[in-house]
């Protein structure tokens, strides 16, 4: 991972929450002086959440063979102790209101579902009487899940789905989990079209229907994470896929943390609650194919002349700033070029659902430069990312192998180094440390009985093992969180 420019992270700037519309704006300034947290905190899955709501129902057509969708994939990425939870659940806390308003009426309907249900099966007549059919669980947050499991939900879901992970190592640990041969990359690969809405197709062995085929599967990210984590879990084969490119990040420095009387007004609460409310509301449009079939597509928007020709100007300026970069870095530069679009995308419409803007069809220079704004600070946010990804890249994972090897003090087998050590824990990935410090001459296969085990040489001399040893890896190892890596 190499870049030409920005070898020193460059610093923090401020999040410009003056680029979000209200109310956002207040919630996000209101939110953040209250739990002490930085405004991005907030903003990011609040801004995803939003996209969200209006799922694949709205696209905004860049030019005439350009189309994108409001999805967003975002990152808090923080130590333990920043408030980012806190941060996390208040900006998620509209969302998952609707979404248990949602499931109450659904728990109503289910049991208004199995009386009828059982009036059916009684009746003399039922022959020539239709089976009531039972009722659609409407869903938008999913949580820690896989691309089998999202299939039959986007079925019942056409619109789109939020997957909100508090801890977003849960997600990128299931690339590993339900992967063979450790393949992750390929694994990963497979949730890149819902990015961009496009089709989802899963044959599954069990369940039915055995063939599912999501038209359009609108599909927004967001979650949290610690630095260190992050660093494990972007591995070369997650940033080959183009996964990591596709999502925005936000890193803010650590900052004392005092208290606050502050709390958010209820009133302003509700304002936001009404915007959701009203996104959510947004339906696709009705569209016929050829043989006469109807199926539901986005409502396309697009943007004012003045806009348009912003947005020239600024994707002309992008990609000449693109040659700076190189590597990961360049990958990650070339997917901002359509984040203003996707942002105002979302701006738009929070600002339609506010009564701001009268005309749905168009998206203007206001809200354009509002998400220009905001793609600036993302772009900053990405080079300090990726920055602390390369000073921390494989060598630590390494490096973290290499100290647990130390605190054993005997040959360990691949198996026992799987279980017991962090940094190798995802599949095949304990081959691929061990194959590599045998080449740098810093290990060496030794045989003990029929098995074949691991032995670290840095600080041995290479004489040959003894055998017959009683080997046990230490319980305070796997006891001690700071012996764990």
């Amino acid at each position: 991972m190499t870049s030409k420019t920005h070898s020193t992270t460059p610093p923090q700037s401020t999040f410009p929450v003056q680029a979000l519309p209200e109310p956002i704006q207040s919630f996000v300034v209101k939110g953040a002086e209250s739990i002490g947290c930085d405004p991005s905190f907030i903003a990011l899955p609040l801004l995803t959440s939003f996209g969200a709501a209006i799922g694949n129902t709205r696209s905004l057509k860049i030019k005439e063979s350009w189309e994108t969708f409001p999805i967003l994939w975002t990152a808090i990425v923080a130590e333990s102790g920043t408030c980012k939870t806190p941060a996390f659940d208040l900006a998620l806390s509209v969302a998952r209101e609707a979404e248990a308003q949602s499931r109450r009426k659904y728990n109503d309907e289910w049991s208004s579902y199995k009386e009828r249900s059982k009036e059916w099966k009684k009746s003399p007549s039922r022959e020539s009487e239709d089976e009531p059919k039972p009722p659609v669980c409407k869903r938008l947050i999913v949580g820690d899940t896989t691309v089998e499991a999202l299939a039959p939900i986007f079925l019942e879901n056409p619109r789109g789905l939020l997957l909100a992970c508090d801890e977003l190592a849960s997600w990128f640990g299931s690339f590993d989990r339900y992967s063979s041969g450790g393949r992750s990359g390929s694994d990963s690969a497979r949730w890149l079209p819902m990015h961009k809405g496009s089709v989802l197709q899963v044959d599954r062995r069990t369940g039915e229907p055995k063939s599912i085929y999501i038209p359009s599967a609108a599909l927004s990210i967001t979650g949290t994470i610690q630095p260190g984590t992050l660093i494990d879990a972007l591995r070369k084969a997650h940033r080959d896929s183009g996964l990591a490119a596709r999502i925005l990040f936000t890193y803010p420095p650590r900052s004392e943390k005092q208290w606050t009387g502050c709390v958010i007004p209820p009133e302003l609460q509700q304002k936001v609650a009404l915007v959701f409310k009203k996104l959510m509301s947004l339906n696709p449009e009705m569209e016929q194919d050829d043989e006469g079939n109807h199926f539901a597509a986005p409502k396309r928007i697009s943007w004012t002349d003045q806009a348009l020709n912003v947005f020239k100007a600024s994707f002309n300026q992008h990609n000449r700033q693109a040659a700076q970069y190189s590597g990961d870095k360049a990958k990650a530069w070339s997917k901002l070029e359509e984040t203003p679009a996707r942002i105002a995308l979302i701006l738009h419409y929070i600002r339609w659902a506010t009564g701001e803007v009268m005309d749905e069809s168009k998206v203007d220079i206001t809200s354009l430069n509002k998400a220009s704004e905001l793609t600036k600070w993302f772009k900053t946010e990405m080079l300090r990312i990726y920055d602390m990804i390369e000073q921390g890249d494989t060598t630590s994972i390494k490096d973290k192998t290499i100290n647990w090897l130390r605190k054993q003090r005997q040959p360990v087998s691949p198996r026992d180094a799987q279980q017991y050590c962090r940094a190798v824990k995802p599949p095949g990935k304990v081959w691929e440390v061990f194959e590599e410090l045998v080449t740098e001459g810093k290990g060496r296969w030794v045989e003990e009985g029929n098995k074949k085990l691991f032995e670290l040489v840095l600080d041995r001399q290479s004489s040959p093992s003894g055998t017959g040893t009683k080997r046990s890896i230490s319980p305070s190892t796997e006891a001690d969180s700071d012996e764990i890596y």
